[in-house]
């Protein structure tokens, strides 16, 4: 997995994390300490173009840190999923919770028009679903 800060142009505070492989739970603990690792007030794009698989445990730590990145006003967002991976998404119906783009330059696209605006970039109801 690497970590990108977005290059010149680009929301400098704005970071971009691409997995390779299968995201299942032997690589929850990698993929939680690197998004851990980026502060809350920070946005965050989890480019998925090269994830073959998807399993429940990735998909929870996912939400928590779309919730951790509401709180503290800004935006996890998913960006080019795979097939599998968007087939996953939109059957257990986590596409109505997590942000999703179709490419790592929508997900930018979308983040930057956001900016400025107050308060969290997009907030979520205490039942995870977002606004």
């Amino acid at each position: 997995m690497t970590l990108l800060p977005d290059g010149p142009g680009r929301r400098p505070e704005a970071t971009v994390v691409r997995p390779v492989g299968e995201l299942d739970i032997a690589a929850t603990a990698e993929l939680d300490r690197i998004l851990e690792g980026v502060p809350a007030d920070v946005d965050v794009v989890v480019d998925l173009s090269r994830t073959t698989f998807i399993d429940s445990a990735v998909l929870s730590l996912f939400v928590r840190g779309a919730r951790r990145h509401s709180d503290g006003g800004s935006t996890l967002m998913l960006a080019a999923p795979a097939p599998i991976v968007r087939r996953v998404l939109t059957t257990t119906r986590l596409d109505d919770v997590l942000r999703c783009a179709d490419t790592v330059d929508e997900a930018r696209t979308l983040l930057s028009q956001q900016s400025g605006t107050d308060g969290p970039h997009h907030p979520m109801n205490d039942d995870g679903r977002n606004d």
